[in-house]
């Protein structure tokens, strides 16, 4: 699976094959929080209704960034979830 993630204005736009997900950051007890916003299926809007449920969020400490990501749809329940830890090299840790 390859994402690619920018930061237009105040949201992080995440293209995953033909979709594009808009979210919006939260920062929560010490943890970053995704809340989709808008959805785009090969270039078109999806209704809200037809959105996924997805729980997004990372949390770090020293040079570990912890993830867990789940998506779910209200008749299919769990499509995706994926969680795990990143490390991120001293050289690139401010």
């Amino acid at each position: 699976m390859t994402s690619t993630l920018t930061r237009p204005h105040r949201f992080i736009v995440e293209k995953l094959g033909a979709a594009r997900l808009t979210f919006r950051l939260q920062a929560i007890q010490r943890r970053l929080v995704m809340r989709l916003e808008q959805l785009h299926f090969l270039g078109l809007p999806c209704p809200r209704w037809g959105h996924p449920t997805i729980a997004a969020e990372e949390s770090g400490e020293g040079e570990l960034i912890h993830f867990n990501v789940s998506a779910s749809l209200r008749w299919i329940r769990l499509v995706s979830g994926y969680r795990g830890t990143l490390r991120i090299p001293k050289e690139l840790n401010p």
